[in-house]
């Protein structure tokens, strides 16, 4: 199989007709994302699942707010690979079903924002590509890692990756929680406005899942599905 046909079943195609339109990966790197989504689903099939969630829902904000094309590529491909950093975690970290964490695994999970931007650029991914990758735990507030950025420092794409992780996270049945109910979970989101998510950003993709329903947990050919919110 080649590397064109191998991404157009591991990723959005046009996410892949992207790379090659707007030339923000050589050919090298082409094959590089097939790979890391390879790593991805064999290390931990629930990352690889919700990397294409939060990669859909990104994308779904990024055309309301009437982001470029371009602009649009990279929020697919940054939401995609955002957690690329977790094919470090141990096994036990991988395998916990408790909420409570100890002070390594809390330091381990605070560390794949930066392991994915190394990661990255040793593969010669677009810079904006890693910027989301490597902000998108940052908080309006500050409180966020790894750098403790606030507001406007935080990056436009990782602002609007962090709002879809967020979502996608508690819709999503994990090994420690159930997922919440669609309307459940944007209440939550609410909550969260002004301290860690931008509020803009947060009504407008609100008003996204309201209308267009959410992405389904599973999707074995990959295409986007809608499931509605009820």
């Amino acid at each position: 199989m080649d590397a064109t046909t191998l991404n157009h079943k591991l990723v959005f195609p046009a996410a892949v007709t992207g790379i090659q339109e707007f030339q923000q990966a050589s050919a090298e790197a082409f094959c590089n994302l097939a790979a890391l989504t390879l790593v991805m689903g064999s290390q931990d099939a629930y990352t690889q699942g919700h990397g294409r969630r939060v990669a859909a829902y990104a994308e779904r904000i990024a055309r309301r707010i009437g982001l470029s094309a371009e602009e649009i590529e990279t929020l697919r491909i940054g939401g995609l690979l955002h957690d690329i950093g977790k094919i470090t975690f141990s096994r036990k970290l991988l395998t916990n079903t408790r909420t409570r964490l100890s002070a390594s695994m809390r330091a381990e999970i605070r560390r794949h924002p930066e392991i994915g931007r190394e990661l990255l650029k040793v593969l010669n991914m677009a810079e904006p590509v890693i910027d989301c990758v490597y902000y998108h735990h940052e908080r309006l507030n500050g409180t966020g890692y790894p750098r403790g950025l606030k507001a406007d420092q935080i990056p436009l794409g990782a602002k609007i990756i962090s709002v879809a992780d967020c979502f996608d996270a508690l819709t999503t049945d994990r090994p420690y929680q159930r997922g919440k109910r669609p309307v459940d979970a944007l209440q939550t989101l609410k909550h969260l406005v002004g301290r860690n998510l931008c509020p803009e950003l947060t009504r407008v993709f609100s008003a996204d899942v309201r209308e267009n329903g959410l992405e389904r947990p599973l999707e074995t050919n990959l295409q986007s599905a809608r499931l509605v919110v009820v």
